[in-house]
């Protein structure tokens, strides 16, 4: 199945006109708001590595040439069934939305070429996607963050062991944590 709302490729979708009006507002939040997306600069601050499987999902965030954070878990309930490039834009999401705190461009490496091309502009051909997309942008303008998606080959994908049942490494508090 290729989602609930279209379980085959290329079928016609009604979208009811609630998602019309919501991907207006995304499209207005990127266009009056440049910080959210951006291009990919040479040297940002952080790296949110985000990747999904068919039965989990990880995000690590890398500062100065080490990993500093991260989060990952197991889709259940409708997310369980949900198509590929859906698992990988909730990766996305929660990689956004749990890691990424510092306003600035936050490059973010993915390697499904369908969200970082949702990302870079700012919508989804998918309702579904949209919907995660809008709440990872409006996080993104809450906290002036731009959003630098670029694309990464599966095969160096570092989130990747950690949807397949890879454990993460225990992370150093932060110093807020710890006084």
């Amino acid at each position: 199945m290729v989602d609930a709302a279209a379980p085959v490729w290329d079928e016609v979708v009604d979208v009811p006109p609630s998602a019309r009006r919501e991907l207006g507002a995304l499209r207005k939040i990127v266009r009056e708001n440049p910080w959210v997306v951006g291009g990919v600069p040479e040297d940002t601050g952080s790296v949110l590595w985000t990747d999904a499987s068919s039965r989990a999902w990880a995000a690590l965030l890398e500062a100065e040439g080490r990993f500093v954070d991260g989060r990952q878990g197991v889709f259940a309930g409708p997310d369980a069934d949900a198509h590929i490039n859906l698992k990988e834009m909730l990766a996305f999401a929660e990689g956004v939305v749990r890691l990424c705190w510092a306003p600035g461009a936050q490059r973010c490496r993915i390697d499904n070429a369908a969200v970082v091309g949702a990302v870079a502009k700012g919508s989804s051909s998918s309702y579904a996607a949209n919907r995660v997309l809008s709440r990872s942008l409006r996080v993104a303008e809450r906290r002036r963050i731009v959003l630098c998606p670029d694309w990464v080959p599966s095969g160096e994908q570092q989130a990747d062991p950690y949807t397949r049942g890879a454990s993460l490494p225990r992370f150093p508090a932060p110093l807020s944590a710890s006084r």
